[in-house]
């Protein structure tokens, strides 16, 4: 396993956000369910997040695990908004530096009560030459079905974002809300057999380097 997000030639690409973004909706505990491998894997375990309102325009972010000593783990962060009349993208500064500075994310797709689809991306620190991307699936409660799951990966791919990688959060050893097991089928059994759901359709986002 790959203990890093994956790199790509150029800027960020421009990704749109979930239509009609109710941050409000969205605030509150998240559980991460699949993930592309990221620098957080080298440092906490049993990963969740809760978003929060700064009352500034801004969100809170607080990512919370277990350490590899086994001890609890807090990862504090700030979510500017990109542009206050677009919500769903911000760029979120955690508090110990590169390289964590100046990452921009995207909520790329939610229902508020099940899941939470984000993408990440942050750009080399010399403008242009390369980035590193980071796809997010979450869940309330820890648990994703397999139609939502098929939804989410489609929607992936006509955004042209390659889930090639995402790997299942591991949680059997974690306490608390995130101890339920998680796992999913093959590619081939989600698509043989699944009535999908309808996506909603996200706006457009003209926003360089998101």
């Amino acid at each position: 396993m790959s203990f890093c997000q994956r790199f790509g030639s150029g800027p960020c690409p421009i990704v749109k956000p979930h239509s009609d973004f109710d941050k409000t909706k969205f605030f509150g505990h998240w559980i991460e369910v699949e993930k592309s491998p990221s620098i957080f894997d080298l440092v906490m375990r049993c990963i969740s997040v809760d978003y929060s309102d700064d009352n500034d325009g801004s969100i809170n972010v607080a990512v919370r695990g277990t350490s590899l000593a086994g001890l609890p783990l807090t990862v504090n962060g700030d979510g500017l908004p990109q542009d206050v009349s677009r919500n769903g993208q911000y760029s979120v500064r955690y508090g110990f530096g590169v390289p964590f500075q100046g990452t921009y994310i995207t909520v790329i797709d939610t229902d508020y009560d099940d899941y939470a689809v984000i993408y990440s991306c942050t750009n080399s620190l010399l403008p242009g030459v390369f980035h590193t991307e980071y796809v997010w699936l979450l869940s309330r409660d820890g648990t994703l079905s397999n139609p939502s799951r098929q939804n989410i990966y489609e929607h992936l791919d006509r955004l042209k974002i390659n889930r090639v990688g995402l790997q299942l959060s591991e949680r059997s050893a974690c306490v608390g809300r995130n101890t339920t097991l998680n796992n999913r089928e093959s590619d081939e059994d989600l698509i043989q057999g699944t009535t999908l759901k309808p996506l909603p359709t996200s706006a457009p986002s003209p926003i360089a380097g998101v």
